[in-house]
C-alpha cells in the first residue's frame, strides 16, 4: 500500500511538473499580451514588468525584447532599450529589421555614426528593405549631410512609395536648402497619403510663405488650426500671413489666440504689427 502510494505520489508530482512547464509556456504568451495591453494604455512600468516576465520564461522570445525596448524608449531610458536590442541582435544576427531598430535607438541617443553603421548593415542584409534607408537618411539628416540623406529617402520612396514620413523628411531637407518647390511637392504627397497630420500642412504653409504665396500659406495654416485648434503656432503663423496681406484685424485676432494658448510672440513682430495697424500711438 505504501509503495503504491509512493508510486502514485511520484506520478502526480511528474504530472504537476509537466503541467508547470506547459503553464510556463502559456504564461510567456500571456505575459506578452498583458505587456501589450499595458503599453497601449500608456502604463509603461507595468508593460516592462510583463515583457521582462515573457523574456525570462523564454529567453529567445525576440518579440518580448522588441517591445521591452519600446517601453524603455517611451520612458526615456534609451540605454536600457539598447541593452535589449543588443540581445535581439545576439538572437537574430542576420535580421535587417533588428539592425534598423538598433540604429533608431542609436539615433535617439545621438549616436548618429553608429546609427549609420547599423542601417548600412541592414542594407547589406536586405538591399530592398526601405526602412533601412529611412533610418540611415534620418541619421544623415541629423548630421546635416543633406545630399546623402536625400539620396536615402529617395531610395526608400522608390522601394515603398506609401509611407508619408519619407516624403516629409525629404521635404525638410529641400526646405532647409531653400528648394521650396521640391519641398512643397513632397509635403503635398505626404498629405495625400495622410491628410490628418498637421505638421505636413504647417511646413508646406511655411514654404508657400517663403515664396510669397500668401493665399496658399493662409489655407495651410487654417488647416493646421482645424486639425489642432489648441496648437498656438498655427494661429501665430496664420497671424503673420494676415499681416503680410495687410489684414491687421485678423492678424491681431490670431496673435491674441496664440497668446491665450501660452505662446509668447516675437517682440519685433509685434512692434511691426503695431506700427502697421496704427496701434503704436
Amino acid at each position: 500500500m505504501k509503495k503504491s502510494s509512493l508510486t502514485t505520489g511520484v506520478f502526480l508530482l511528474a504530472m504537476f511538473l509537466n503541467c508547470g512547464q506547459l503553464y510556463a509556456q502559456e504564461t510567456s504568451t500571456e505575459a506578452l499580451n498583458k505587456g501589450m495591453m499595458f503599453l497601449k494604455n500608456g502604463e509603461n512600468n507595468n508593460a516592462i514588468i510583463e515583457f521582462n516576465n515573457a523574456a525570462q520564461i523564454d529567453p529567445k522570445d525576440v518579440e518580448a525584447r522588441y517591445y521591452l525596448g519600446v517601453a524603455y524608449i517611451l520612458k526615456g531610458n534609451t540605454s536600457q532599450a539598447m541593452t535589449e536590442y543588443d540581445k535581439v541582435l545576439g538572437i537574430k544576427p542576420y535580421d535587417a529589421e533588428s539592425y534598423v531598430i538598433h540604429g533608431l535607438v542609436n539615433e535617439a541617443k545621438g549616436n548618429y555614426d553608429q546609427a549609420i553603421a547599423d542601417s548600412s548593415k541592414a542594407v547589406g542584409i536586405d538591399p530592398n528593405f526601405y526602412k533601412a534607408y529611412s533610418c540611415r537618411g534620418l541619421a544623415y539628416e541629423y548630421k546635416r549631410n543633406n545630399q546623402q540623406a536625400i539620396a536615402d529617402f529617395s531610395k526608400a520612396i522608390e522601394l515603398y512609395p506609401h509611407y508619408p514620413g519619407n516624403y516629409y523628411n525629404r521635404g525638410i531637407l529641400y526646405q532647409r536648402t531653400s528648394s521650396y518647390d521640391q519641398a512643397i511637392s513632397d509635403y503635398t504627397k505626404a498629405i495625400e497619403i495622410n491628410p490628418a497630420e498637421k505638421v505636413f500642412y504647417f511646413n508646406r504653409g511655411d514654404c508657400y510663405s517663403k515664396k510669397g504665396n500668401y493665399d496658399q500659406a493662409l489655407a495651410d495654416f487654417s488647416k493646421v488650426i482645424e486639425l489642432s485648434p489648441r496648437f498656438p503656432l498655427g494661429y501665430y503663423r496664420r497671424g503673420k500671413i494676415y499681416f503680410m496681406k495687410n489684414e491687421y484685424a485678423n492678424a491681431w485676432a490670431d496673435i491674441g489666440r496664440a497668446e491665450t494658448l501660452g505662446f509668447k510672440p516675437n517682440k519685433e513682430f509685434i512692434d511691426e504689427l503695431k506700427k502697421a495697424s496704427g496701434r503704436d500711438q
